[in-house]
């Protein structure tokens, strides 16, 4: 089976609301709805975890039920960081996944995911164990140590920037999060990173500029001119 499991935990403090960010209402319906929905529309998903805070889990159970968001099977709450809210939902997989299933992790707060996105990581997890979107990068970069001035021109053809899903064999990235947990590493800002750290060798898939995550309230805005 292929699981999609949906980090919706974070506060969104960068983005300055009172609610965070996956909460919030464009064109009457929740940012966190969009994002589901792409995943329920995978004919490849069989089931959706969602991850959230204490606060907002009677919330979320409100949108499976209104929107009819039949592939959710389960809504876990998060922990005091990402890494630990992802091993939440783990937790709760591991309870039915089994021999060769996979996962799908997958921030809230990319609402604009494709299904051709969605498919290329199911496609690539025929092949690999860790499997990461990105996105090349486009724009001249430069490194500067202070701060203040260029140090050096890194070649952009090397560069990629890390979107999700991030997509995994569903038994490697529970062990990894399992030591992990034991060894009180859980500051990793995200799964590709903690696989690598652990000798991986992390596949990349091609993302796009939509699949952007709404960290502030200009990417707000550009969503809501998007759909």
């Amino acid at each position: 089976m292929n699981f999609a499991l949906i980090v919706a935990a974070g506060k969104g403090l960068r983005f300055g609301d009172e609610i965070p960010k996956q909460f919030l209402m464009c064109k009457n319906h929740p940012i966190l709805y969009y994002t589901i929905k792409a995943f329920e529309e995978n004919s490849f998903i069989d089931q959706i975890i969602v991850v959230t805070s204490s606060d907002y889990i009677d919330l979320v159970k409100s949108y499976v039920s209104k929107y009819s968001l039949k592939k959710v099977n389960k809504i876990v709450e998060g922990g005091s960081t990402r890494q630990l809210s992802v091993f939440n939902g783990l937790k709760e997989i591991k309870s039915i996944a089994g021999k060769g299933d996979n996962v799908l992790i997958h921030d809230a707060a990319r609402p604009l995911v494709s299904q051709e996105i969605i498919n290329k990581n199911i496609g690539a997890l025929k092949e690999n164990k860790c499997v990461c979107t990105v996105q090349s990068d486009s724009d001249t970069t430069y490194l500067s140590k202070d701060k203040k001035t260029v140090e050096s021109i890194i070649n952009r053809e090397e560069l990629f920037l890390a979107q999700t899903p991030q997509s995994f064999d569903f038994e490697c990235i529970y062990k990894l999060h399992f030591e992990a947990y034991q060894n009180s590493d859980i500051e990793n800002t995200d799964d590709a990173s903690l696989a690598f750290k652990n000798g991986y060798k992390i596949f990349l898939v091609e993302g796009n500029k939509y699949n952007f995550k709404i960290t502030k309230k200009e990417d707000f805005v550009l969503f809501e001119a998007l759909i």
